[in-house]
């Protein structure tokens, strides 16, 4: 009787709770801070934003439209990023030709105070339209690289860094 009826009716919400959560996670926000605690594929937006995946394995995309121009970047910063097998995915391959090399041309890599920046530059000139940075990681020396290249490839390697 009712009773049931009144069931099914928290179960309808429950469920439509877990659909809008995982919407609003992978929507796209300008200038906004998205924050989740499980795997999900997280996407900023246009504009400067901070992001924060959680303890598991998340996949932050950046899309060609959503990065700013040269001499006026968009900063996208990644509070918690995990590198390493099984960690965390920055995945360019929108924004990066399938035949960027070298891929250094592409990608540049700063580093200061313990954290790293990634510049990206689609059309492989000194032209930065998008700056990830990483806070709290410092990436210089990762895998044992003593070049960007060779922190870049480590990256692709353990699957943290995605570009086609």
């Amino acid at each position: 009787g009712q009773h049931t009826q009144f069931r099914e009716r928290i179960f309808q919400q429950v469920i439509f709770d877990n659909v809008r959560m995982t919407a609003t996670v992978t929507e796209e926000v300008a200038q906004e801070t998205v924050d989740t605690d499980q795997s999900h594929l997280i996407i900023g937006g246009a504009g400067d934003d901070v992001m924060t995946g959680g303890n598991d394995s998340d996949t932050f995309f950046w899309s060609l439209e959503d990065v700013g121009v040269a001499g006026d970047p968009a900063v996208d910063t990644i509070t918690d990023f995990q590198a390493g097998q099984n960690g965390d995915v920055i995945n360019l391959a929108d924004v990066l030709e399938s035949d960027s090399e070298p891929l250094e041309s592409y990608l540049g890599l700063n580093f200061d105070n313990g954290e790293t920046t990634i510049e990206v530059k689609p059309d492989g000139d000194d032209s930065v339209t998008q700056k990830i940075k990483l806070a709290g990681v410092d990436l210089s020396g990762y895998g044992g690289a003593t070049t960007d290249a060779e922190i870049l490839n480590n990256l692709i390697n353990d699957g943290n860094l995605q570009i086609d």
